[in-house]
């Protein structure tokens, strides 16, 4: 009997998006043809939620770019596992009217959420009789407390930080598996050389290639950093990512630029474009640095969402593989200490490709289907030295 997976995310920045189609991706390309899952992606929020809550992805990049300092505050302020449950309670009548529109519509034999607000949630309105439901963390080390479903019949983690995380917000520790971050197929398997890569797009091969990138949303201060690396007269090209953030893409694309500037929107060759490059300026979104590490790029962060996102700085600067930079001009001396220590960049890149997880969405999947196959979930590679 074919068996139904419904995969739980919300547009609230490309990351979870990512996830959700990467763990689709890894599924499918297992081939267990036993099992002929039937795999659905569905935006909760869009699709089932109440006015105000349906219009957050639509919300979440201004909410981000203006008023991020709260954000930070809302964050911490509701960091708890007894803050959640009251929280819970608070948003009951609507989350039940959800889960069951959900559940009566899709019917699926197992639940995969890749969101922190959907898990407790959905977990504490289905009661006993209910699919199975993992969840697959994708923040690297301070996850929120949302995050962790306690009835969660399996907790699927990056990092061993994450696992001390939930095992401290009341998860067994039997349910929670470090697997790893789920990355999509392209930033892992066969893009071809560099330098390849650049004589196909047209770029120089003398002088480095830097990329300015906000995540889907093109959220930070992406173009007063292109501004500036045009100031400082550093020798490169420029690639300007500006995602789905049409503002920037027009100022960028209209701005006379003095030295080779290549700016694009959003895009679905993004591995290739990133492989292309020698750097990567972005803010510290998991799934980007994750994205960057598999393919050995080095990171210079000059952004990250207040409490959010500051535990990746951390992470990224402990194991080498970038700098923090939250500042056009702080970013552009970073850019040049790379550009004129050959050796330095070279350790960072090495750094970055450290940190890469390359089997760790399969990992995911084979978790997925074997839990979905009533067999004891597989005991592969784990990541827990990370």
């Amino acid at each position: 009997m074919r068996k139904s997976i419904l995969i739980l995310y919300s547009d609230t920045g490309g990351g979870h998006r990512s996830a959700a189609r990467a763990i689709r991706e890894a599924i499918l390309r297992l081939g267990r043809f036993d099992l002929q899952p039937q795999i659905e992606l569905v935006d909760v929020f869009s699709t089932y939620s109440p006015f105000p809550i349906n219009r957050f992805p639509e919300w979440y990049p201004r909410m981000i770019r203006y008023g991020g300092r709260f954000w930070g505050l809302g964050y911490r302020a509701t960091d708890g596992t007894r803050r959640v449950r009251a929280l819970l309670r608070f948003f009951r009548r609507m989350s039940r009217q959800v889960v069951r529109e959900l559940l009566d519509e899709r019917r699926p034999d197992l639940i995969v959420s890749v969101h922190p607000l959907l898990n407790t949630s959905i977990l504490w309105e289905l009661g006993r009789r209910r699919p199975g439901f993992i969840t697959v963390i994708t923040d690297l080390t301070n996850a929120h407390a949302w995050w962790y479903a306690p009835d969660a019949d399996l907790c699927l983690v990056p990092t061993a930080d994450v696992k001390a995380r939930a095992i401290r917000c009341g998860l067994d520790p039997r349910r929670v598996k470090v697997t790893g971050f789920p990355v999509s197929a392209p930033f892992m398997n066969g893009l071809p050389a560099r330098e390849a890569l650049r004589a196909e797009l047209g770029w120089r091969l003398d002088r480095p290639v830097i990329m300015i990138a906000g995540g889907g949303a093109g959220i930070g201060p992406l173009f007063e950093v292109a501004k500036e690396v045009a100031r400082s007269e550093v020798e490169c090209e420029l690639v300007i990512m500006a995602g789905r953030n049409h503002a920037l893409y027009r100022r960028a694309m209209s701005e006379d630029w003095k030295f080779p500037v290549h700016v694009f929107g959003f895009t679905s060759e993004m591995a290739r474009l990133m492989k292309a490059c020698d750097m990567l300026v972005t803010k510290a979104g998991p799934n980007t640095i994750m994205e960057a590490c598999a393919l050995g790029l080095p990171l210079v962060l000059v952004g990250a969402i207040p409490a959010l996102e500051e535990g990746n700085v951390k992470y990224v600067e402990q194991h080498g593989a970038g700098v923090w930079a939250p500042h056009p001009a702080r970013a552009v001396r970073a850019i040049r200490r790379w550009i004129e220590n050959p050796a330095e960049l070279h350790r960072a890149s090495q750094a970055a490709s450290r940190l890469a997880q390359p089997d760790a969405t399969a990992q995911i999947a084979r978790e997925i289907l074997a839990y979905l196959s009533d067999q004891e979930p597989s005991r592969g590679a784990s990541r827990e030295a990370v």
